[in-house]
């Protein structure tokens, strides 16, 4: 079927903006929770190379949104398993108030 024109197209996904969040809306919140882990901090992660990374992701050297999603997401994980008070992220809804 040489020069036939392919009829199915991939699907085309978008990416989350998990970068441009962490600096914007949800900032507070992984600031907060990126605290809490240092008061905590019991040897799991290198809280210093988290700060690196978050300080490189604020100041626009490198989007890092989608590895500090992924620590976010864990300390919020632990803090839950240890009876902490849940670390839930404000919503974030396009024209929302």
């Amino acid at each position: 079927e040489e020069g036939i024109p392919s009829l199915v197209r991939r699907q085309a996904g978008f990416d989350v903006p998990v970068g441009a969040w962490l600096a914007g809306p949800l900032r507070p919140w992984a600031e907060d929770v990126f605290s809490t882990a240092r008061r905590v901090n019991d040897g799991v992660l290198d809280q210093q190379r988290v700060a690196a990374i978050w300080r490189e992701h604020l100041t626009g050297r490198c989007d890092r949104g989608n590895e500090l999603w992924a620590i976010l997401m864990f300390q919020a994980w632990r803090a839950a398993q240890n009876g902490a008070p849940t670390l839930v992220a404000p919503a974030i809804i396009a024209g929302a108030a």
